[in-house]
Protein backbone atom coordinates (compact mmCIF):
# COMPACT_ATOMS: atom_id res chain seq x y z
CA UNK A 1 0.00 0.00 0.00
CA UNK A 2 2.67 2.21 0.77
CA UNK A 3 4.42 1.92 -1.88
CA UNK A 4 2.00 1.71 -4.44
CA UNK A 5 0.90 5.49 -2.49
CA UNK A 6 4.66 6.56 -2.94
CA UNK A 7 4.43 5.66 -6.73
CA UNK A 8 1.42 6.86 -7.76
CA UNK A 9 1.45 10.36 -5.62
CA UNK A 10 2.82 12.40 -8.33
CA UNK A 11 0.61 10.92 -10.95
CA UNK A 12 -2.37 13.10 -12.12
CA UNK A 13 -5.97 11.33 -11.59
CA UNK A 14 -7.23 11.26 -15.13
CA UNK A 15 -3.29 10.08 -16.18
CA UNK A 16 -3.56 6.84 -13.53
CA UNK A 17 -7.09 6.14 -14.72
CA UNK A 18 -5.51 5.68 -18.24
CA UNK A 19 -2.69 3.67 -16.95
CA UNK A 20 -2.64 0.11 -17.64
CA UNK A 21 -2.90 -2.62 -14.65
CA UNK A 22 -0.77 -5.51 -15.76
CA UNK A 23 -0.14 -7.97 -13.95
CA UNK A 24 2.25 -9.70 -16.78
CA UNK A 25 3.29 -8.99 -19.65
CA UNK A 26 5.23 -10.49 -23.20
CA UNK A 27 8.34 -9.06 -21.16
CA UNK A 28 7.70 -10.22 -18.17
CA UNK A 29 7.38 -13.97 -15.94
CA UNK A 30 3.60 -15.10 -16.49
CA UNK A 31 1.89 -14.06 -12.82
CA UNK A 32 1.21 -17.46 -11.86
CA UNK A 33 4.39 -18.95 -12.67
CA UNK A 34 5.67 -17.28 -8.60
CA UNK A 35 2.20 -16.77 -7.33
CA UNK A 36 0.80 -17.85 -4.27
CA UNK A 37 -1.33 -20.27 -4.19
CA UNK A 38 -5.26 -19.15 -4.56
CA UNK A 39 -4.18 -15.52 -4.98
CA UNK A 40 -4.95 -15.35 -8.43
CA UNK A 41 -8.74 -14.11 -8.13
CA UNK A 42 -7.33 -11.10 -6.03
CA UNK A 43 -4.74 -10.45 -8.40
CA UNK A 44 -7.17 -9.73 -10.78
CA UNK A 45 -10.02 -8.51 -8.72
CA UNK A 46 -7.48 -5.83 -7.70
CA UNK A 47 -6.62 -5.29 -11.28
CA UNK A 48 -10.09 -5.02 -12.61
CA UNK A 49 -11.21 -2.48 -9.58
CA UNK A 50 -7.85 -0.47 -8.87
CA UNK A 51 -7.15 2.70 -11.14
CA UNK A 52 -6.47 2.16 -14.45
CA UNK A 53 -6.90 0.02 -17.31
CA UNK A 54 -6.61 -3.62 -16.82
CA UNK A 55 -4.28 -5.21 -19.07
CA UNK A 56 -5.18 -9.14 -19.47
CA UNK A 57 -2.08 -11.08 -21.22
CA UNK A 58 -3.35 -13.27 -23.57
CA UNK A 59 -2.96 -16.96 -22.13
CA UNK A 60 -3.18 -15.41 -18.52
CA UNK A 61 -6.87 -16.92 -18.91
CA UNK A 62 -5.31 -20.39 -19.51
CA UNK A 63 -3.25 -20.40 -16.51
CA UNK A 64 -0.27 -20.32 -18.53
CA UNK A 65 2.85 -19.90 -17.01
CA UNK A 66 6.42 -18.88 -18.12
CA UNK A 67 9.80 -18.16 -16.02
CA UNK A 68 10.84 -15.07 -18.27
CA UNK A 69 9.22 -13.10 -21.39
CA UNK A 70 10.45 -15.41 -23.88
CA UNK A 71 9.47 -18.22 -22.17
CA UNK A 72 6.32 -16.73 -21.57
CA UNK A 73 5.71 -16.22 -25.33
CA UNK A 74 3.40 -19.10 -26.03
CA UNK A 75 0.62 -19.98 -28.28
CA UNK A 76 -2.86 -20.35 -26.64
CA UNK A 77 -3.79 -24.18 -25.79
CA UNK A 78 -7.39 -24.09 -27.37
CA UNK A 79 -7.62 -27.81 -26.54
CA UNK A 80 -7.39 -27.40 -23.08
CA UNK A 81 -10.25 -24.80 -22.62
CA UNK A 82 -12.22 -27.69 -20.61
CA UNK A 83 -9.28 -28.16 -18.26
CA UNK A 84 -9.39 -24.14 -17.08
CA UNK A 85 -13.08 -23.09 -17.28
CA UNK A 86 -12.68 -22.17 -14.03
CA UNK A 87 -9.80 -19.99 -14.57
CA UNK A 88 -11.07 -18.22 -18.09
CA UNK A 89 -14.90 -18.04 -16.35
CA UNK A 90 -13.07 -16.21 -13.22
CA UNK A 91 -11.39 -13.83 -15.73
CA UNK A 92 -14.98 -13.43 -17.33
CA UNK A 93 -16.64 -12.73 -14.23
CA UNK A 94 -14.28 -10.36 -13.32
CA UNK A 95 -14.34 -8.52 -16.75
CA UNK A 96 -17.98 -8.09 -16.66
CA UNK A 97 -17.73 -6.45 -13.06
CA UNK A 98 -15.53 -4.32 -14.02
CA UNK A 99 -17.38 -3.74 -17.70
CA UNK A 100 -20.73 -3.25 -15.78
CA UNK A 101 -20.07 -0.55 -13.36
CA UNK A 102 -18.63 2.67 -14.49
CA UNK A 103 -17.73 3.55 -10.68
CA UNK A 104 -14.77 0.82 -11.33
CA UNK A 105 -13.29 3.05 -14.90
CA UNK A 106 -14.32 6.32 -14.03
CA UNK A 107 -15.28 6.64 -10.19
CA UNK A 108 -12.85 8.28 -7.31
CA UNK A 109 -10.89 5.86 -5.11
CA UNK A 110 -11.31 5.92 -0.83
CA UNK A 111 -8.98 3.61 0.79
CA UNK A 112 -11.33 2.08 4.09
CA UNK A 113 -8.81 -0.49 5.78
CA UNK A 114 -5.11 -1.19 5.21
CA UNK A 115 -3.00 -4.34 6.94
CA UNK A 116 -0.65 -7.06 5.79
CA UNK A 117 -3.58 -9.41 5.30
CA UNK A 118 -6.81 -7.00 4.29
CA UNK A 119 -7.34 -4.02 1.63
CA UNK A 120 -10.39 -2.51 1.69
CA UNK A 121 -11.40 0.53 -0.63
CA UNK A 122 -14.31 2.22 -2.63
CA UNK A 123 -14.43 3.47 -5.86
CA UNK A 124 -17.35 6.19 -6.47
CA UNK A 125 -19.28 8.29 -8.31
CA UNK A 126 -22.69 9.92 -8.12
CA UNK A 127 -24.66 7.19 -9.66
CA UNK A 128 -22.76 4.10 -7.79
CA UNK A 129 -20.26 3.08 -5.59
CA UNK A 130 -18.05 0.02 -5.67
CA UNK A 131 -16.51 -1.36 -1.91
CA UNK A 132 -14.03 -3.95 -2.53
CA UNK A 133 -12.17 -6.33 -0.20
CA UNK A 134 -9.57 -7.82 -0.77
CA UNK A 135 -7.91 -10.21 1.66
CA UNK A 136 -4.83 -13.10 1.82
CA UNK A 137 -6.68 -14.97 4.71
CA UNK A 138 -9.65 -15.06 6.82
CA UNK A 139 -10.65 -11.69 8.18
CA UNK A 140 -12.94 -9.70 9.95
CA UNK A 141 -12.70 -6.06 10.39
CA UNK A 142 -14.77 -2.95 11.39
CA UNK A 143 -15.03 -0.04 9.79
CA UNK A 144 -16.37 3.30 10.93
CA UNK A 145 -20.68 3.10 9.85
CA UNK A 146 -19.98 6.61 7.63
CA UNK A 147 -17.53 4.43 5.34
CA UNK A 148 -20.06 3.00 3.51
CA UNK A 149 -23.58 4.72 3.30
CA UNK A 150 -26.08 2.58 2.11
CA UNK A 151 -27.26 -0.85 1.84
CA UNK A 152 -24.78 -3.61 0.38
CA UNK A 153 -25.77 -5.85 -2.44
CA UNK A 154 -22.82 -8.58 -2.95
CA UNK A 155 -21.45 -8.43 -6.78
CA UNK A 156 -18.89 -10.44 -6.61
CA UNK A 157 -16.81 -12.84 -4.37
CA UNK A 158 -17.86 -14.61 -0.64
CA UNK A 159 -17.57 -12.71 1.74
CA UNK A 160 -19.31 -14.05 4.55
CA UNK A 161 -20.81 -11.73 6.74
CA UNK A 162 -21.63 -8.18 6.60
CA UNK A 163 -23.14 -6.40 9.61
CA UNK A 164 -24.26 -3.22 10.64
CA UNK A 165 -24.44 -1.84 14.41
CA UNK A 166 -23.06 1.73 14.55
CA UNK A 167 -20.16 0.05 12.49
CA UNK A 168 -19.48 -1.45 9.97
CA UNK A 169 -18.17 -4.91 10.13
CA UNK A 170 -16.83 -7.20 6.82
CA UNK A 171 -15.96 -10.89 7.08
CA UNK A 172 -14.67 -14.17 4.99
CA UNK A 173 -12.32 -16.58 4.69
CA UNK A 174 -9.28 -16.35 2.55
CA UNK A 175 -7.69 -15.51 0.30
CA UNK A 176 -10.70 -13.96 -1.39
CA UNK A 177 -11.77 -10.82 -3.29
CA UNK A 178 -14.99 -9.65 -2.90
CA UNK A 179 -16.88 -6.17 -4.11
CA UNK A 180 -20.27 -5.20 -3.12
CA UNK A 181 -22.37 -2.37 -4.73
CA UNK A 182 -23.97 1.07 -3.06
CA UNK A 183 -25.64 4.26 -3.67
CA UNK A 184 -23.40 6.53 -4.97
CA UNK A 185 -22.09 9.90 -3.22
CA UNK A 186 -23.62 13.22 -3.27
CA UNK A 187 -20.49 15.79 -4.90
CA UNK A 188 -20.79 18.99 -2.96
CA UNK A 189 -19.70 22.18 -4.98
CA UNK A 190 -17.54 24.29 -3.36
CA UNK A 191 -17.13 26.55 -6.47
CA UNK A 192 -18.10 30.29 -6.88
CA UNK A 193 -22.18 31.15 -6.17
CA UNK A 194 -23.60 31.31 -9.13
Amino acid sequence: YLAHRRFTVGIPWRVRLGNLNALDTHDTPRFLTHAVEGSLAIAVGLSMTMPGIPLIFAGDEFALVGHNGEHSRTPIPWDTVDEVAVTINLFASLTRLRTAHLALSEGGMRWLHVSDSVLVFVRETAEESILVAASSGSFSIVLPANSAVGALSLLYGEASDVSYDGSLTLSGFGPSFSAWSLPGVEVANFGPPD
